[in-house]
């Protein structure tokens, strides 16, 4: 806006006090909480008063909706506000190694820091991911491509009210695969896919290994070294009782 300063009254001359006196100059069309600058090296402008971030673009004083790129020299307190990233990544960047995210409670009670995962859904389902945490990192490709090596999820088995469970699933790459390792049940239930026979191998409630005896020819009498079938047996009979897979009969 060209030509901001008006004189509040016009007269065909100004005494040296009303040309300086602050109250008789006022701005063309002004508001409360306008801004002035100066929009050329001999004019002054007038911002009008905004709601955004003021900023400067092409080198004058701007209103926007978005913060840009700042560098910190001090704490910044967020007193229990909300970090929201849309619909895309919150990301923290560091050039360190072995360093990057970290929380410290000083609180001198027992409760330590809190890390919490949370998925706000109105129609939880069986299978829903409550949260994940991931290992990423490169390949050898030529360009290299972006891993998920691991990861640990916690899913959701039943929702339904006073039958709440959720189970623990940790997924680790192999054979240039991503593949389902171990899984920890509510329960306390721990299976992995470790075959036998093409089988999957599944350990459900205690398995207790008793004393117990393979043969009957295991007798108390050990054979002197012979390589009789008795003679082996009670080499075989002394090796197990040794390792406390068997008693003697």
């Amino acid at each position: 806006m060209a030509n901001e300063f008006v004189h509040a009254s016009a007269g065909t001359t100004l005494t040296q006090s009303e040309f300086e006196a602050i109250g008789l100059h006022v701005l063309d069309s002004q508001a409360t909480g306008d801004l002035i600058y100066a929009s050329s090296a001999t004019q002054l402008s007038r911002l009008a008063i905004g709601s955004g971030v003021l900023v400067v673009s092409g080198g004058i004083p701007a209103w926007s909706s978005t913060l840009p790129a700042v560098t910190l020299g001090d704490t910044l307190t967020l007193n229990g506000q909300i970090f929201n990233a849309g619909s895309g990544w919150a990301q923290v960047d560091t050039t360190g190694s072995y360093v990057g995210f970290r929380v410290w409670n000083t609180n001198e009670g027992a409760g330590g820091a809190s890390l919490q995962l949370r998925h706000i859904s109105t129609t939880p389902a069986v299978s829903d991911m409550l949260g994940r945490v991931r290992y990423s990192g490169k390949n050898t490709n030529t360009p290299q491509d972006s891993i998920d090596y691991g990861s640990i999820g916690c899913f959701l088995v039943n929702a339904t009210p006073s039958s709440e469970e959720a189970k623990y699933q940790w997924d680790l790459y192999t054979g240039g695969a991503s593949n389902l390792a171990m899984t920890l049940s509510g329960a306390g239930g721990l299976w992995t896919d470790l075959s036998v026979d093409t089988l999957t191998y599944k350990v459900s409630g205690t398995q207790v290994v008793g004393a117990r005896v393979v043969d009957a020819r295991c007798d108390d009498a050990v054979n002197s070294g012979d390589a009789t079938t008795d003679g082996v047996i009670d080499a075989l009979r002394d090796c197990l009782i040794t390792h406390g897979l068997i008693a003697a009969s």
